[in-house]
């Protein structure tokens, strides 16, 4: 296809230099999709249809109506145009690219033997390779004609975060002095960094992440930090190198 000759080029990522890390949205995973899907090169010309009307609707419409009136040359221009602002963003990518999710944890029952609070996750299980994370298209934008609807996350080194350590009477104060019900009273909030090393098998709108570093915060306005943990892929010992750097 003339269209995914041009986009080609972009498959070749080095390493950028450092960056601010990208928020886990849905225009964020777009990007990854774009940058890792087998499906995308094939359907690349109804892929550039759904970027217009999602991205540039306004142009978009323009120029449909021009096509209606039998000036096919402003819809083929624009359509050359996207595909150089798609090649853009996707070669801004890197097998160094960070993300950061935030999301909300829960803190598990106080362990005096470790004086900590195992972290649980967002569905309140042992915080593992099992808890995912969504991320769907903003509600004033719903539609995703052709894109996929839905993105979904899991790490792979979730267990690598540690415990929540916290002298006894630190605990208890900690508990008695927050507000609400019980779940809130035991939510933490976590910003979590990480980077794409694989998509699950079978569902490549599915990311694998591993996770580079954690800090929790005591509310959503994340006014005052708990704890900060860093080098997790390390601690690991297994870091792999980002996918996108292997494409």
């Amino acid at each position: 296809m003339k269209y995914a000759a041009m986009l080609s080029v972009v498959f070749v990522l080095g390493t950028a230099g450092a960056a601010p890390a990208r928020e886990f949205t849905w225009d964020n995973m777009l990007l990854v999709w774009m940058r890792l899907s087998d499906d995308f090169d094939p359907k690349i010309e109804e892929y550039i249809d759904s970027y217009l009307k999602i991205y540039r609707p306004h142009i978009w419409k323009a120029a449909q109506k021009r096509a209606q009136q039998k000036d096919d040359k402003v819809l083929k221009d624009l359509r050359a145009e996207t595909i150089k602002i798609m090649q853009k963003k996707v070669k801004a990518l890197s097998g160094d690219t960070l993300f950061v999710l935030r999301t909300r944890l829960v803190l598990g029952d106080y362990d005096a033997a470790t004086k900590a609070f195992p972290l649980l996750g967002n569905s309140e299980h042992s915080l593992g390779a099992n808890n995912c994370w969504c991320c769907s298209p903003r509600a004033t934008r719903p539609a995703t004609y052709e894109f996929p609807r839905k993105f979904r996350l899991l790490f792979t080194n979730a267990e690598a975060i540690p415990a929540l350590a916290m002298q006894p009477a630190e605990a208890e104060r900690f508990l008695a002095e927050r507000k609400g019900p019980a779940e809130m009273k035991r939510s933490v909030y976590a910003t979590i960094t990480f980077k794409i090393v694989r998509t699950r098998e079978g569902a490549n709108h599915h990311f694998r992440g591993e996770i580079q570093s954690v800090t929790l915060h005591d509310c959503p306005r994340r006014t005052k930090q708990l704890a900060a943990f860093k080098d997790l892929a390390r601690a690991r010992n297994v870091a792999q190198t980002g996918l996108l750097q292997q494409k």
